[in-house]
């Protein structure tokens, strides 16, 4: 074990169950033979118990013990899974975080372009360039920097997992956000990544943060510039210069890599920044356009140093080889149609109308939340479990704070207690906001 916290006790016993060391059936110690060895007290060993049992890999049945579980066969990843009743009715879905179906731009144009010339969809070799031409020139247009090479993934997921398995190993060190991307924190579990928290505040990572992270021994860096997932914060330029500041005091050999994740950019009115501007060499950044486009259109833009970008690319040529080119074809055709880029910048004025309008109506009811941008609201409750099930109760479904955070609340203290949900922009009502924002204050007030 790397320390004697309930998750680093639980961190443990999880790489014994992924290695095969423990298997599926195999009896756990008792809990006091099990504190007496690492000279903890019992419940310190019942929390970290709980957390296994809460990620599916253990289970107590009483007299008989607790057993180690199969693997789970669930599909999705353990923070993907509802973390409220997936049972319940649901009237009003705040947890998901995409865009509203109304708002997305209308594709058809682009398809029907996209394909009317049959050369410039063609492939004819295996061996061919990831990138189409025309779609390369104007993502290097777009980007906010020079980059080295630039390529693209299958959606954001796809090029962070990708740019984590190129860059990481097994029990290194990863800073990220804290508050931060859940999809990210399963990476790290799957991948055996250390995660080294980042605090947040109204204009991003904190410099002081960043460099604890840094002396800490953190090898990568993942943050995102814009919107963050679930803050809704932006980093501002003077921040995104105080990073890199922070970044410079370190020579090369020591300097971590930065893989910036720019999500939602596409559908905010936030400044487009990057650390790139600063380091050009040091950061992977991720351009999506699934937020913009709708959730089915898999395509991230990646950059990066060549040494790395040419050895993911070579790499994915041994499994799904690259991203179609029609699809790459069509998202060039929608980067230059005039009147799906005024559709798309009609859609982000209206997430941030209903997010200025629904941190009024909460202001109103004495819950202070930040509009923030993108797609997501956070907003802060008395007690997160209170306030979810309350709102499940009243048929709406929210996420709770509590799966945002690197080290879980209730590991520190038992229970869950103070802190925030995360609401969906994308799935408020176009119009009135004032029964959704009683039943949301309400649920926030809750003890």
């Amino acid at each position: 074990m790397e320390g004697h916290s309930p998750p680093q006790i639980a961190a443990g016993v999880a790489r014994l169950v992924y290695q095969g060391n423990i298997s599926a059936g195999d009896r756990m110690p008792v809990i006091k033979e099990v504190a007496q060895n690492l000279g903890v007290s019992a419940g310190t060993v019942a929390v970290a118990w709980k957390i296994l049992g809460d990620l599916g890999l253990v289970e107590s049945r009483g007299r008989s013990g607790t057993l180690v579980l199969p693997r789970p066969n669930s599909w999705l990843p353990p923070r993907y899974r509802p973390d409220t009743d997936s049972s319940a009715q649901v009237m009003l879905n705040l947890a998901e975080g995409t865009p509203d179906p109304d708002l997305l731009p209308d594709v058809t144009r682009g398809l029907i372009l996209g394909t009317q010339d049959h050369r410039t969809m063609s492939v004819d070799s295996y061996f061919d360039p990831p990138v189409n031409p025309v779609l390369r020139d104007l993502l290097e247009a777009s980007w906010p920097y020079h980059a080295q090479r630039i390529t693209v993934f299958d959606g954001a997921g796809d090029a962070l997992f990708r740019s984590l398995e190129e860059t990481v190993r097994f029990g290194d060190r990863v800073a990220v956000e804290d508050p931060g991307y859940p999809p990210l924190f399963d990476m790290a579990d799957v991948m055996g990544l250390v995660p080294v928290p980042l605090e947040m505040d109204s204009c991003g990572v904190t410099c002081e943060s960043l460099l604890r992270a840094l002396k800490a021994g953190a090898k990568v860096i993942c943050l995102q510039p814009r919107a963050q997932n679930p803050t809704g914060v932006s980093m501002t330029p003077t921040r995104v210069r105080g990073l890199a500041q922070v970044l410079r005091r370190f020579d090369r050999a020591r300097r971590p890599l930065i893989i910036e994740d720019d999500h939602s950019g596409l559908v905010t009115q936030a400044r487009m920044v990057s650390l790139g501007a600063y380091l050009p060499d040091d950061v992977l950044r991720i351009q999506s356009f699934s937020k913009a486009y709708g959730p089915d259109f898999r395509m991230a833009a990646l950059s990066g140093p060549a040494s790395l970008i040419d050895s993911m690319v070579a790499r994915r040529l041994l499994g799904p080889g690259w991203t179609s080119h029609l699809l790459q074809r069509l998202l060039a055709q929608l980067m230059t149609d005039l009147e799906v880029q005024r559709q798309r910048r009609a859609a982000v004025i209206e997430y941030r109308r209903r997010a200025a309008a629904l941190a009024s109506e909460l202001a109103l009811r004495e819950v202070v939340a930040h509009p923030g941008d993108g797609l997501t609201m956070w907003i802060p409750v008395l007690n997160e479990a209170s306030a979810a099930g309350h709102l499940l109760a009243a048929g709406i479904r929210v996420s709770v704070g509590q799966q945002f955070s690197v080290a879980r609340r209730e590991v520190v203290t038992g229970e869950p207690g103070p802190g925030h949900i995360r609401v969906s922009i994308g799935a408020l009502p176009a119009t009135d906001l004032s029964g959704v924002a009683e039943l949301l204050a309400a649920a926030a007030l809750l003890g």
